[in-house]
């Protein structure tokens, strides 16, 4: 299994569709998104990051974040309202 699939799988486990930092990323104004990288961030780092660079950890939440926007305008997924 590559190093990028285990931190896809992680974040797929992590951040379902109810969690805080998708309704952010997806539903949010444009300070929300990069709000929403910070927390994914925050919480991923210290699991992958020292065995793996930080820059790469960070692109792959990036394309895991635009995948779920993605998912959202196209009807796929339902994302619950943190409020």
């Amino acid at each position: 299994m590559s190093d990028s699939i285990l931190v896809w799988n992680f974040l797929t486990r992590e951040f379902t569709n109810d969690h805080p930092v998708i309704y952010l990323h997806c539903c949010g104004n444009v300070r929300s998104s990069a709000n929403a990288m910070d927390k994914a961030l925050a919480l991923t780092e210290p699991i992958f990051c020292p065995p793996l660079k930080l820059i790469f950890v960070k692109t792959i939440i990036k394309a895991f974040l635009d995948m779920k926007k993605k998912q959202y305008l196209s009807a796929e997924i339902t994302i619950k309202s943190i409020y």
